[in-house]
């Protein structure tokens, strides 16, 4: 018979069993807490990034752009019955049983709709005033001393009535019309206006103009609307709002004593003016920091440019997080504890599930979509399951849409390309069918010398066609180029033949002045073509119908290692937003094209180890540059 254990021995088995579990829990704690509490912190500052981007990067650039559409409505509505005041001018001003009369009486019946308008002038085709309406609320004795009696100095009037353009606004102004000193300084948002002039049909043929005075105020309110709901609402005590022009100088503002003063260099060039809307940070002289959120009115109304801003001290902005760290501080202690309690009793349930979902997320990450868990059973974990197997699921039929959908705009964007670059070889046959038929109807003797050379021509340009559909079927891979060492003079000559009558008048002058001696290049005829061919249609086209357009070639400066070709047009440049982007593919001006034409040049030139870019551009004189480097007679084909 066995021996029984004695007390002795029952002790030690307890002491025993509880010394592991006490070494359990510390080194549990040890393992858990610590880690949590810096896991805390760094969820505290996360916590505070997360507010800076959601406060200034999201929040602010919202409300901004809130402030901006209401602005934007605000104009939208007096643009809308403006308009409305020049319709009913068109077709009642002047007509029997009508005229100044009854229209200064519609207008009267205006000024009570809508309470923003101050004064309305309509004025003929030479700058005379017909008739001055003015709102109620104004003093109409004082005003009458101001009382124009021509407004074709204004600038305005030369916009609708000279140049005949549909409308004209008038930025933040002191009126002349309400003002003796129009040019004084005041801090008052009521002495200020918005001017709008729009065209009016004279009855004998020519424009006059209808100008509408609206009152700056209405702009100030939805600023100071906006101020009291930072302060009042949001809980940021020292916000203020401005509204400033595109060159930085605040037009209205929630602080009335910062009329007319410009905004911060700092948020001038990195902030406010350089993006139509976001956020941002900055620091004030004094060295408080801000946190800013703005707009453009661009956005949502294209009449003006103004820029929408809101700021507060980042102390007020960041006052959330403040409060969820020191809560923090007081929570994580206590939730070590339970962690460690919680572990103790739910590690086996939880880990075994746990990591079989982690090896079947490893295996979802190598590539296997197939992977999928048992998510028998309703509790967490098996919802988690059933979670993991839907989002594989999703996941494989999301990669064969995005296989397809790149496909697709693979094909799309091989489309479009074709398309565009069917239309240099085209130009060329059209001007050569189009001189054909004028020569033969004008029965000119040379008709049958254009006819041989045209047809030539059309061959050559058929040839380029057939090299444009080689050259995409071999798109896949590397397009064949037939690379031959050619005098560069001889490459500028054969442009010449090609677009000696692409002109679209007489008066076009196209000039060739090949420079370049008996320097040669390494070049794929058919593409370099494509490449003069392109930029001498643009230059076509930007000098219009009297311009003159001029190729020249000739070695670079001081070295013969390059040739430097030279397209010059007398246009009207290109301006300076359009430069950046002249090369990207699909970027175009013009009403209609692909705006692939100078990216598929850059991109033939870079195969040509040269360059192509816009070297100057004034008004008068626009110069694209291309360089090929030269080869020496006893050289290969130099591009592949």
């Amino acid at each position: 018979m066995a021996p029984r254990a004695g007390p002795s021995s029952y002790a030690g088995a307890c002491v025993r069993v509880k010394s592991l579990t006490t070494r359990f829990l510390l080194a549990l704690l040890m393992f858990s807490a610590l880690p949590f509490l810096g896991f805390g912190l760094y969820v505290r500052s996360e916590v505070r990034n997360r507010e800076q981007q959601q406060v200034v990067q999201v929040t602010l650039p919202r409300w901004a752009d809130d402030a901006a559409k209401k602005i934007a409505d605000n104009l939208s509505a007096a643009q809308n019955a403006g308009y409305y005041l020049t319709k009913f001018a068109d077709q009642h001003l002047l007509a029997e049983g009508g005229g100044i009369p009854m229209f200064e009486e519609f207008v009267a019946g205006l000024f009570h709709v809508n309470p923003g308008f101050d004064m309305v002038i309509l004025a003929d085709a030479a700058g005379s005033v017909l008739s001055v309406t003015r709102s109620p609320s104004l003093d109409a004795d004082e005003l009458l001393l101001l009382q124009p009696k021509s407004v074709a100095r204004f600038g305005w009037f030369d916009e609708v009535g000279r140049k005949g353009r549909p409308r004209a606004w008038v930025d933040r102004h002191l009126s002349p019309f309400l003002h003796r000193n129009p040019d004084k300084v005041t801090l008052d948002p009521a002495d200020y206006s918005v001017g709008m002039a729009f065209a009016v049909h004279m009855p004998d043929g020519k424009k006059g103009a209808l100008y509408v005075l609206l009152r700056w105020k209405q702009i100030q309110a939805v600023v100071d609307e906006m101020a009291r709901f930072l302060r009042s609402d949001a809980g940021y005590a020292s916000a203020a709002v401005f509204l400033c022009d595109a060159s930085g100088a605040i037009l209205a503002h929630s602080d009335r004593a910062r009329y007319g003063s410009d905004l911060p260099a700092a948020l001038l060039c990195d902030s406010v003016l350089a993006r139509e809307r976001g956020g941002d940070l900055f620091q004030a002289e004094d060295g408080v920091r801000y946190g800013i959120g703005f707009a453009s009115s661009m956005a949502h109304f294209r009449g003006f440019h103004w820029h929408i801003g809101l700021y507060a001290p980042t102390r007020e902005l960041y006052e959330l997080s403040r409060e969820f760290g020191r809560w923090l501080l007081l929570v994580i202690p206590l939730t070590a504890v339970l962690l460690a309690g919680l572990a103790l009793l739910s590690s086996r349930a939880i880990i075994r599930p746990l990591r079989r979902l982690s090896d079947a997320t490893r295996q979802v990450a190598s590539g296997d979509l197939t992977t999928r868990v048992d998510a028998r059973g309703g509790d967490e974990l098996a919802d988690l399951g059933r979670a993991f197997n839907t989002m594989a699921e999703e996941l494989s039929e999301s990669r064969e849409l995005l296989r397809v959908a790149e496909r697709q705009s693979a094909w799309a964007e091989m489309a479009r390309q074709i398309a565009h670059e069917i239309k240099n070889p085209l130009t060329p046959m059209r001007m050569s069918a189009q001189l054909l038929l004028r020569a033969r109807r004008e029965d000119d003797p040379r008709w049958p010398e254009l006819a041989e050379r045209l047809a030539r021509n059309v061959v050559e340009q058929t040839d380029a066609l057939d090299r444009i559909a080689s050259d995409f079927r071999q798109f896949a891979g590397s397009p064949a180029r037939d690379v031959r060492v050619v005098p560069a003079d001889a490459l500028l000559s054969s442009v010449e033949d090609l677009v000696s009558d692409m002109a679209e008048t007489p008066s076009v002058g196209l000039t060739f002045a090949p420079g370049a001696g008996d320097a040669r290049v390494a070049v794929d005829l058919q593409e370099m073509r494509r490449v003069f061919l392109n930029l001498i249609h643009n230059a076509l086209q930007a000098c219009g119908a009297s311009g003159s357009v001029k190729v020249s070639s000739r070695l670079t400066d001081g070295d013969a290692s390059a040739v430097q070709y030279r397209v010059v047009d007398d246009g009207p440049g290109v301006p300076d937003d359009v430069r950046r982007r002249l090369f990207e593919p699909y970027f175009t001006t013009k009403s209609s094209g692909t705006g692939l034409g100078l990216a598929i040049c850059r991109r033939i030139l870079d195969a040509h180890h040269g360059e192509v870019r816009l070297e100057e551009s004034v008004v008068g004189h626009t110069v694209f540059l291309v360089t090929l480097p030269t080869v020496r007679s006893s050289d290969g084909p130099g591009p592949g």
